[in-house]
């Protein structure tokens, strides 16, 4: 009898491996350097572009034909205020870009130096005409009266422009001087009426010329100035006003003094209204009108024992 035989069992199959690191990165790392090499390329491409650009940029600012060759000035000094444009417009920004380009004007700069060269300028307004002019506008302050000095009894040897902030900006040019003082010899009386009003006050600032200082209390002058004219519609014919602490004094043309309180205008000029028809406010017959005080007018004539 036969024995069967046994089944064979299948013999295993062979099973795959992953290939090695060090093989994967040898297959890997023709294409890793590709792409690198490729980046480094665009970047340098990229950079040699920029460069490129830049040169363009630079050559083109350059051209004369795209550089300030003149400027128009309107101002109070044209040909100084031109003079002062062009002259900061001279040299080169970060070493390689021309000032005087057409596209890259210093407005800031030029702004800064015609305000310092001129302090009677307020503002300045800067633009192209063209492609080599440049138009520089400067705006005057504008005088909202005359500062004269500290006292009227010791006034400057010259009076000054200030403007309605009390910012004193120039020398003042009277149309026209009298040819004799009066009596007391002060600067306002020894100018003729030109619609100015003449203010005498302590200033505020350094240096020694009263110019780009301020007058000390000119936050009052606008209630001063409309005291003022309620007090020439009742026949003060006021030259000139003192500013001093709280108080402003008023100064007729023939010497008379009205004193009252700042910012009491409303109770003095009611005080003013009730009293100066009966008074001569201009012959110089009296020598001050105190209005300081409530339902009260103190007067004083001339020579006479206060």
């Amino acid at each position: 009898m036969t024995r069967a035989a046994a089944p064979r069992s299948a013999a295993p199959r062979a099973r795959s491996r992953p290939a090695p690191v060090k093989e994967r990165a040898t297959r890997q790392s023709p294409l890793r350097t590709k792409r690198k090499k490729e980046r480094k390329l665009a970047w340098i491409g990229l950079l040699v572009l920029f460069f490129v650009l830049l040169g363009i940029i630079i050559y083109v600012l350059w051209l004369p034909a795209l550089r300030v060759q003149a400027v128009e000035a309107e101002g109070p000094d044209q040909e100084g205020i031109a003079a002062v444009a062009m002259k900061t417009l001279e040299g080169r920004m970060y070493g390689l870009l021309p000032r005087d380009s057409i596209f890259l004007i210093p407005e800031k700069d030029i702004r800064a130096e015609v305000l310092d060269a001129y302090p009677q300028v307020q503002a300045v307004s800067i633009s192209a005409v063209g492609l080599t002019t440049l138009k520089v506008k400067a705006l005057t302050r504008t005088n909202a009266f005359v500062w004269c000095g500290e006292s009227v009894s010791a006034p400057a040897s010259v009076c000054y422009e200030a403007d309605a902030e009390g910012l004193v900006f120039a020398a003042y040019q009277p149309s026209m001087a009298s040819s004799t003082a009066s009596s007391t010899g002060t600067l306002a009386h020894m100018l003729t009426d030109d619609g100015n009003i003449f203010v005498y006050g302590p200033l505020e600032g350094e240096g020694d010329s009263p110019v780009r200082k301020h007058v000390t209390y000119a936050s009052a002058l606008p209630g001063a100035l409309k005291f003022i004219k309620a007090m020439r519609g009742l026949g003060a014919d006021i030259g000139s006003v003192t500013l001093r602490g709280d108080e402003i004094d008023l100064h007729t043309k023939a010497d008379t003094r009205i004193t009252y309180v700042i910012g009491k205008e409303g109770e003095a000029a009611i005080l003013a209204a009730t009293s100066f028809p009966s008074l001569a406010l201009n012959d110089g017959s009296i020598e001050y009108i105190d209005l300081r005080f409530q339902n009260k007018v103190y007067l004083k004539k001339r020579g006479a024992v206060e």
